[in-house]
């Protein structure tokens, strides 16, 4: 991987690389949860349709910098202090799974920043289930988590989403080794702030930017919270992706992907 362009401090303690790629309309990508690296295809591929200036980063406690408790809501200033590093005033903003909430956080947070987001399945659990029956999904994998059976519980996580760390790899290749790297910020920072995390509807309805929803998994948490989107949201667009099974549509289908947000970008650019 090129060397980040730029490190941007975010916190007292945390610095996060940021990589820039080509030139043109801004778009920023913001990784989920597990894998940092998981935008990297798809940024290649976007580099490869011309005109834009893409960017992407690490975000807090990953590639093997541990951090501090942080809410989902802390990190999207983050963003906004990467565009003012970049001297940056709006850019389109994709977010995939728990960057994909960040993303949502940022719409309601600082629209004046964003020339639209892409929302890339975020899941809005408290909505959808209590917390017991989230309790109840995730209690095998917090029982190996607490038996400190990291890559156990790991492999259970993923298979929730019908994944498997062979599959990952052969997509992403070394995607695994980095994954059991940066385990204790998802399973000690991450999945306690996701717990806790339940956007205000009527916030989430007052936002103004052009959004689009990536309809790609069709598991009943992922789709059930699409459809809730589309009820806050009734101007969103939903953006089918070509050749995507699952969750992990950025690196199982990249080609598709890319030319969903590609379309989606030109369109806002039309207007």
């Amino acid at each position: 991987m090129l060397a980040p362009a730029s490190k941007v401090r975010v916190s007292d303690s945390d610095e996060l690389d940021v990589w820039v790629v080509g030139d043109g309309t801004p778009v920023l990508l913001i990784h989920g949860g597990f894998f940092c690296n998981l935008f990297r295809p798809l940024v290649d591929e976007l580099a490869r349709k011309g005109g834009y200036r893409l960017i992407w980063y690490h975000r807090r406690g990953y590639n093997g910098k541990p951090t501090g408790p942080v809410e989902i809501p802390e990190q999207a200033p983050d963003v906004v202090k990467i565009l003012d590093a970049l001297d940056i005033g709006k850019a389109h903003v994709v977010g995939h799974s728990y960057g994909a909430k960040i993303a949502l956080e940022l719409a309601m947070r600082a629209p004046t920043r964003l020339l639209s987001v892409v929302l890339g399945e975020p899941v809005l659990a408290l909505h959808i289930a209590s917390e017991a029956e989230l309790g109840a999904m995730f209690e095998p994998v917090m029982a190996k988590v607490q038996s400190g059976d990291l890559e156990g519980a790991a492999a259970d996580f993923l298979a929730l989403h019908g994944c498997t760390k062979e599959l990952m790899d052969r997509a992403l290749p070394g995607s695994w080794a980095a994954m059991v790297r940066d385990l204790p910020t998802w399973f000690q920072v991450e999945m306690p702030a996701l717990m806790k995390w339940k956007p205000d509807p009527a916030r989430v309805g007052a936002i103004q930017v052009p959004v689009a929803l990536v309809a790609a998994d069709q598991m009943p948490l992922i789709s059930a919270s699409r459809q809730l989107l589309q009820k806050w949201l009734p101007g969103s667009t939903v953006i089918e992706i070509s050749g995507a099974g699952d969750h992990f549509f950025p690196v199982k289908a990249t080609a598709g992907t890319a030319a969903a947000i590609d379309a989606w970008i030109k369109s806002q650019d039309r207007n």
